[in-house]
Formats: C-alpha cells, sequence, structure tokens
C-alpha cells in the first residue's frame, strides 16, 4: 500500500510564510517595521519638565475663568486676582505636596547640579549668602503662598544655565536652604525640594 507524504499544517504556514516574504523582497518590497516601543522609563528631568507643563496646563485652566491679567489695575484689583487664582489652584489640586514635581529621581538629579555648580562657581555661594541675608527664615509648604512680607532673593543666574529651564508662569526660588517652585503669577508655592542648597 502506498504511504501518502504528508505535511504538518503548522509546517505548511512556515514554509507559506518564508516564500511569501522571499517574493517580497525580490519584487523589491519593504518588509513592515515595527516602531521601537515608547520609552516606558522616561529620564528623571524628562519627567519633572512634563510635571511641570502638566502644572502649568492645569494653572491656565484655573486662570480661564478670571480673565487675563492686568498690570495697569489697582494694587488691590492685582492682589485679589492673585488670591482668586490661587484658590482656584488649591481647589484643583487639594492634595498637593512636596514631590509631586521635584518626584525622588528628579530630586536627586537636581541636587547634584545644584551641589557641582556650588563646587566651581563661588559667585553662587556669594549670591546665596546674599539671599540668606534678603529672606527672613520661614518653612515654604506647598500650595501655600509666597509670603508677602518676604522679599524674594536674587536666584543665582549661573545655577539657571544649569538647571532645566522653566516656562514663564513658574520659577526656581531658594528659601533659606531649600529650593522651591513660585508660581509667579499665583505667588503660590508649587513644590518643595528641601535641603537643596549644600
Amino acid at each position: 500500500m502506498h504511504k501518502r507524504n504528508t505535511v504538518p499544517i503548522g509546517c505548511r504556514w512556515i514554509w507559506l510564510t518564508a516564500w511569501l516574504g522571499l517574493v517580497a523582497v525580490a519584487c523589491g518590497e519593504s518588509p513592515v517595521v515595527q516602531p521601537p516601543p515608547a520609552d516606558a522609563n522616561p529620564s528623571p528631568l524628562s519627567e519633572f519638565n512634563q510635571r511641570v507643563a502638566d502644572y502649568v496646563d492645569l494653572q491656565k485652566r484655573a486662570a480661564r475663568p478670571l480673565g487675563d491679567a492686568d498690570d495697569t489695575k489697582s494694587p488691590t484689583e492685582i492682589t485679589n486676582r492673585e488670591l482668586a487664582l490661587a484658590n482656584a489652584i488649591r481647589t484643583a489640586r487639594p492634595q498637593a505636596k512636596a514631590g509631586d514635581l521635584f518626584t525622588p529621581p528628579a530630586a536627586a538629579v537636581l541636587r547634584e547640579l545644584i551641589a557641582a555648580n556650588y563646587r566651581r562657581s563661588p559667585d553662587v555661594r556669594d549670591t546665596q549668602k546674599d539671599a540668606e541675608r534678603e529672606l527672613p527664615d520661614f518653612t515654604p509648604i506647598v500650595n501655600e503662598m509666597y509670603p508677602p512680607a518676604h522679599p524674594l532673593g536674587t536666584f543665582p543666574p549661573t545655577l539657571l544655565r544649569v538647571l532645566p529651564p522653566l516656562p514663564d508662569e513658574v520659577e526656581y526660588r531658594f528659601v533659606t536652604h531649600h529650593l522651591i517652585l513660585r508660581d509667579v503669577t499665583a505667588n503660590l508655592i508649587v513644590d518643595v525640594l528641601p535641603n537643596a542648597v549644600p
């Protein structure tokens, strides 16, 4: 009795796929290249930048019902808008806490950048000494307003050049040995990085 030569179905599919691939190459068609997977672990500073951008989006949404800021208005009207914006932001992020933007990985990088800049730039240390003389010692708290009675200390320009750039809506400030993010329009403390200054 003649025995038929049978080929498993799975093998037939493998041969067919290989044959079609050869035909595609022979016809000049490029094989489909899958894009690389998205980075599941963004760098600490890219994540920090994204969180800053998210905060600015939130701030803009909170400010929309208040209308545009107008420096030509009276000091009282400007202060009232500032307070209203600060309250709207607090309402939008009621659970805000230190480390929301200065995440632990970003905090480690920022502390190292600041420390390295202090080691090689004497003017940074001098500026910080001036700032410490200008600023009373207070404990910055996230979602609280920067105390109006306390002047804003000068931030070292050389340090600004090595830290991640910020949008116009927020700025870096030192409060004694802490680095803070301050909302410029709302005069609100957005985040605090404790003991950032060597």
